[in-house]
Order: C-alpha cells, then sequence, then structure tokens
C-alpha cells in the first residue's frame, strides 16, 4: 500500500509562509508599545452620549471605569440599570452590581467566580 506523506502545508503555499514569517519578524522588531497596543480592552458602553473611545489593558480596569464613569449615577447595588453595552440584546433592567458581572462575562467573555 503506497502512502502519501501528509500535506505540508508551508511547504506548498510558500508565500503564506513568507508573508506570516515576514509579519511575525515585523512585530518582534516593533517598538514594545506597537505590540501592545494588540492586547487593550476598550469599553464598549455605548449611552446617551454616544460610543466610549477609553482603553486600557484588563478587563478589570474597563469594568472599574464602567462602575465610576457610565454606572455613577446608579451609587446603590440594588439600583435597577439596563445594559448599554454595543450589539446587547439583554433589554431588561438588572441589578447594579449584576449589570457589572453581566459585561464581564458576557461581553468580555471573562467568566469570573469568588474564590472560597
Amino acid at each position: 500500500m503506497d502512502r502519501k506523506p501528509p500535506y505540508n502545508f508551508w511547504k506548498v503555499d510558500s508565500e503564506l509562509y513568507l508573508h506570516v514569517k515576514a509579519s511575525t519578524r515585523a512585530a518582534e522588531d516593533a517598538e514594545p508599545h506597537a505590540t501592545h497596543a494588540a492586547l487593550l480592552c476598550e469599553c464598549v458602553w455605548n449611552d446617551r452620549q454616544g460610543q466610549c473611545n477609553f482603553t486600557t489593558d484588563t478587563v478589570a480596569n474597563v469594568l472599574t471605569h464602567i462602575s465610576s464613569c457610565h454606572l455613577r449615577g446608579y451609587p446603590q447595588s440594588d439600583t435597577h440599570v439596563q445594559c448599554q453595552c454595543r450589539g446587547c440584546t439583554l433589554r431588561r433592567p438588572i441589578r447594579r452590581d449584576t449589570v457589572l458581572r453581566h459585561v464581564r462575562e458576557i461581553h468580555y467573555a471573562d467568566k469570573y467566580r469568588r474564590k472560597n
């Protein structure tokens, strides 16, 4: 039985290989802040003032920003708020503390569970 060698993506598609190699080298040669920019988290809150343009390095910092800037009019944790995140399908108001968890888990795909 004659077996074919496995498909070697990199040898067959050498143009793609050269492109990927050049891109990787460019990223390695770039300044540190240029590669770090791709890791930034942006605020997805979109209220009456329009789309927020805040960016930071972690989801936790975005949540602190949302809490202190966008939810500052709702100081009590049991106050009901509607999620104003871009593309959100949740149409009912939920508790202020729950909306922060909702934003973290649904809009940033960051599951948070309290440690016991």
